[in-house]
């Protein structure tokens, strides 16, 4: 059955079409039973609302004017005082009946109205007024009758007196409305399973909310009218899709006929059999179908080359030509490629191209878009050729090219391949490629080798260069040595004069003080004695021999003479423990002294430009070389005054740290360049003058630092100053 629906063309344009059809008739038929329902709803609500306002102004006329006349009075009227009626045909009810002071009027005054607007309308099921709590004084004559005496039917055709506390009563009652939604609209069902409409809207009463009017909708009525319009419209679509779908087919047949019959000639074409051609009497797609096919067939009548003289030129060909249709099959393939692939004609034949390509090109679904245009292919393993795959997997190298064949529309139809085999040029080619390697491979040795020889050399320049630097800064350690001996030496051999004069001032001193003990009593006894001629000879002598500034002189003279010897002594003992010619291997000492003892030693160089603030932390003894440490703190000092040009403060402050001594040197010279700062501890790096800098001392500081396993760092700012922090362990 399927396969019989695919040959027939006609059932593939009328199933769809008739189907379409449908689909809007059944979307056309729902949408506008929607809007007609929603129409007489809008319009049944529209009335419903209208009589239910027009209800609520009644009331409230009726109610204001009998506040107005004293019928009634504001607090009769607002009574909800109410009373359960105990006697009578309403006493016992379920639920229970009440009454209240306003009732009589309201029966008499609003009852036959209420009546009017339930005995207008079929649909209007109640017409009520209740209070603000759901109250029912009275109601239209269908559900209030004149009481007969008979309680059973008294009871059961009376619904007034009551009060209705159900959501929809309550609701209805004291809803306020606004000037958007004057009225409400409540929907439920009854007890009988009918759909009723609740619509009510506020009675304001003197300017206050008394309670509502009230009016219930039958829809029973409404829902039967739609449902016959429902009826009445589907009946009508029904009648209109058989119509339709009997046109449609009526008429696709007579447009299709032409194409059945040029469908059956060209089977005859097929088959050899050129006829005629087919009339036809319409000038639409279908008469410009039928008559390009009759000029086709004129076409192949007039045909004046052969297909065997085709195919002799194919099959003469020495490269191998191959037909790729547009869906990648072999349509057609010469004596040359089944020569070439090993395979016959039929093997060839309407087999997928992927069949004789490489892996690497099966891998993608094979697309004639990506040759439309004419193209040398070449194999991604291999630039310099293609790889067609034969019978056995065996692998050809070929030059293939491809040229594409379009349509009249400009789209690839068919593709030409043809192929050449190079597999002997591509021997060639890789022994020439072997041999190039092979010279390449010997270029890359002796390049290496090149390299390895240039690297050798620059080890030897950079070994050359630590040798110097480590022969100048043993030069630079040996002259300090030999400076420290020489001081050692000269300490030695200045502290015995020092001694001496130390000495022979101090005995000096003692005599001066003998022989001014004795001059002062020489001057007592010179006063006892009377003043004769010789006593005042004697008081000239002293004044003109300035006696008593000689004493004095003396005395300031030997104690200048004891500080100039002390401060001698002091120079001596600093040049001495700055030298600790005693102490080259390691030994306990006071870092701060250390610091003091090279102050004193350069101060010549700081005093003039320099004011030098000491910040010593109390500093435990550790185990160092004391004369290496010294060489730093030299350097570090005399560094920080030559940055200073003409005035400024160098201040050194030393802090106990945990199991760490930290040594801070800072001066307010002129600082270091950011691109100078890691270049300040290599050997030879200095940016004074020729003749004025080795470059070595801070490369010997940093040494000495390493020495001592400590940690030597620098921070500074161009016009602002330098500040180096030294970091020594605690050595016990």
């Amino acid at each position: 059955m399927l396969d019989f629906f695919r040959r027939r063309i006609s059932l593939k344009v009328v199933i769809p079409l008739i189907a379409v059809l449908v689909i809007l008739m059944i979307a056309f038929g729902v949408y506008f039973v929607r809007e007609r329902t929603r129409a007489v709803e809008s319009l049944l609500f529209t009335k419903a609302r209208n009589v239910v306002l027009v209800g609520a102004m009644s009331m409230e006329k009726i109610l204001n004017d009998a506040l107005h006349h004293r019928d009634l009075s504001r607090e009769e009227l607002f009574d909800t005082n109410y009373q359960k009626i105990t006697d009578g045909p309403l006493a016992g009810t379920v639920p229970p009946k009440y009454h209240t002071r306003s009732d009589r009027f309201i029966d008499n005054e609003i009852q036959e109205l209420i009546d009017r607007f339930a005995d207008g309308d079929p649909s209007v099921v109640f017409a009520i007024l209740v209070d603000r709590n759901g109250y029912v004084p009275t109601h239209n004559s269908r559900y209030s009758q004149p009481l007969t005496g008979d309680l059973h039917f008294d009871r059961n055709n009376n619904r007034t007196k009551r009060i209705f506390d159900d959501p929809v009563g309550l609701n209805a009652a004291r809803y306020r409305g606004s000037a958007e939604e004057p009225v409400l609209r409540q929907v439920y069902r009854r007890d009988t399973g009918e759909v009723m409409w609740d619509i009510s809207a506020p009675v304001i009463v003197d300017g206050e909310h008394w309670g509502a009017f009230r009016i219930g909708l039958l829809l029973a009525e409404t829902e039967h009218s739609i449902v016959h319009m429902r009826q009445t419209i589907t009946g009508s679509m029904f009648i209109l899709l058989l119509v339709a779908s009997i046109t449609i087919v009526l008429v696709v047949r007579r447009i299709l006929r032409p194409l059945v019959n040029m469908t059956r000639r060209v089977e005859l074409i097929a088959d050899g059999k050129i006829e005629e051609g087919l009339t036809v009497d319409s000038i639409d797609e279908i008469g410009t179908l039928v008559n390009a096919f009759n000029r086709m067939a004129g076409q192949l009548r007039q045909t004046t080359v052969s297909r065997d003289y085709y195919d002799c030129i194919v099959e003469s060909m020495r490269e191998a030509l191959m037909i790729i249709s547009r869906d990648g099959l072999i349509r057609s393939a010469n004596q040359s490629t089944c020569n070439l692939l090993g395979y016959t004609s039929n093997e060839l034949i309407d087999q997928p191209v992927e069949q004789i390509l490489p892996a690497e090109w099966r891998e993608k679904p094979f697309d004639i878009e990506d040759y439309s245009k004419p193209m040398l292919l070449i194999d991604k393993r291999d630039r310099g050729c293609f790889i067609l795959v034969g019978r056995n997997e065996k692998e050809i190298s070929v030059s293939l090219s491809s040229s594409p064949m379009f349509d009249e529309g400009g789209q690839v139809q068919s593709l030409v391949w043809v192929a050449q085999d190079i597999s002997q040029r591509r021997e060639m080619e890789k022994r020439l490629q072997q041999a190039f390697e092979e010279s390449w491979s010997m270029a890359e040795s002796l390049e290496e080798q090149n390299n390895e020889l240039s690297k050798s050399q620059q080890e030897l320049e950079k070994a050359y260069a630590d040798l110097k630097a480590s022969q100048l800064l043993i030069l630079q350690q040996e002259k300090m040595a030999s400076v420290g001996v020489l001081a050692a030496g000269m300490a030695h051999e200045v502290n015995n004069p020092i001694g001496f004069i130390n000495s022979n001032l101090g005995s000096l001193g003692k005599y001066m003080d003998k022989l001014l003990s004795y001059i002062e009593a020489q001057e007592k006894a010179l006063k006892d004695l009377p003043d004769d001629e010789e006593k005042q000879k004697i008081v000239q002598l002293r004044k003109k021999l300035k006696l008593d500034f000689l004493i004095e002189d003396c005395r300031e003279l030997i104690a200048e003479s004891l500080s100039g010897a002390e401060r001698v002594r002091k120079i001596v003992q600093s040049l001495k423990t700055f030298s600790r010619t005693d102490q080259a291997e390691e030994a306990m000492v006071d870092l701060n002294d250390c610091i003091e003892s090279t102050i004193n030693i350069i101060w010549n160089e700081l005093k003039y430009k320099v004011d030098l603030h000491r910040d010593y932390g109390e500093l435990p003894l550790t185990q160092c070389y004391a004369q290496k440490l010294n060489q730093v703190f030299m350097n570090l000092l005399v560094n920080a005054a030559h940055a200073i040009e003409k005035k400024g403060e160098i201040t050194i402050k030393t802090r106990h740290e945990g199991v760490k001594i930290r040594i801070w040197i800072t001066d307010t010279g002129c600082g270091i360049p950011e691109e100078n700062l890691k270049k300040i501890f290599e050997p030879f790096f200095t940016t004074k003058e020729v003749g004025k800098g080795t470059g070595l001392g801070m490369s010997i500081a940093y040494e000495i630092i390493e020495q001592h396993e400590g940690k030597i760092y620098v921070t500074s700012e161009v016009g602002k100053g330098t500040t180096f922090m030294i970091e020594l362990p605690v050595v016990e």
